[in-house]
């Protein structure tokens, strides 16, 4: 969504010279479901994107649009729209290992964009 979108262009803008890693954990199915597009568009500035599962919201799921929708369809998705733009997308359904694949991949400057609204907040501590 415009959003992210906006936090990853305000990123790049002020680090140029800079690897900007964008990490987003979609915050709700039924959201990501009506936002997918605008997601897919979200990360064309970063320089590697990281997409989680997207956090459940126990009460407010629809179990029909949940089995459209997944952060793995959407990763999938941006990294069609990137393919030419030589950038990486990676799925990782699991945010909790996002720390260890990220110790092997980053280097000193790198920034890292963590985004999403549910608990992918905690890997701040992690990193």
């Amino acid at each position: 969504n415009s959003s992210a979108a906006s936090d990853v262009y305000k990123r790049k803008e002020k680090y140029q010279n800079q690897k900007v890693w964008a990490l987003f954990q979609p915050h709700q199915y039924q959201r990501t479901y009506l936002l997918f597009k605008d997601f897919v568009k979200a990360f064309d500035l970063a320089d590697e994107i990281i997409i989680a599962e997207i956090f459940e919201v126990a009460g407010r799921e629809e179990k029909e649009i949940a089995k459209k929708v997944s952060g793995e369809k959407l990763a999938e998705a941006i990294k069609k729209r990137l393919s030419e733009k030589n950038k990486n997308v990676h799925f990782i359904a699991d945010f909790q290992k996002i720390p260890q694949f990220l110790r092997g991949k980053t280097k000193s400057g790198d920034v890292i964009l963590i985004m999403g609204a549910g608990d992918i907040y905690k890997l701040f501590a992690s990193l």
